[in-house]
């Protein structure tokens, strides 16, 4: 999966909710597996934003939790970091990233992910630059014509 997929792809709907049912199941006989608990983060960060801060959560739990590999704590922070990034929080998501690369400048995954979004801040930032231009181009040819029906 491209990363720029994980920024804007959607969950299905029966991913989520047989990763929410597993989670439920395991919640309901004690503490969550860190497996079922990833599985349900993961397709909840690629769904609403209610649904990607509930992600965000779960994966800081497993974060600050105990008996996770190194492996498994660099997936939380990374999937922690596309949340981030889906719900605009950039600056947060790209802090995340930099502090991988500084544990692994070789972490090929945080380095295109931080790269996707660079991209998506520039594009939105256009996109943005773009509407406000447009509205004030509006404003001004209502006032022009409101102006010259005045004459």
């Amino acid at each position: 999966m491209l990363v720029d997929d994980l920024l804007r792809e959607a969950s299905d709907d029966h991913g989520l909710k047989v990763a929410e049912q597993a989670f439920k199941n395991e919640l309901s006989s004690g503490k969550p597996s860190a497996d079922a608990t990833f599985l349900y983060a993961y397709f909840l960060l690629r769904s609403k934003e209610s649904d990607v801060k509930l992600g965000i959560s779960l994966l800081s739990d497993l974060l600050n939790g105990s008996g996770s590999s190194k492996e498994d704590k660099l997936d939380y922070l990374f999937y922690t970091a596309v949340g981030h990034a889906r719900l605009k929080n950039f600056d947060l998501a790209l802090q995340l990233l930099d502090g991988m690369l500084e544990d692994d400048a070789l972490n090929d995954r945080a380095k295109v992910m931080k790269e996707a979004i660079e991209r998506r801040i520039v594009q939105e930032g256009y996109v943005n630059k773009g509407l406000i231009f447009s509205i004030i181009g509006g404003i001004a040819i209502t006032l022009a014509t409101a102006f010259m029906r005045l004459r």
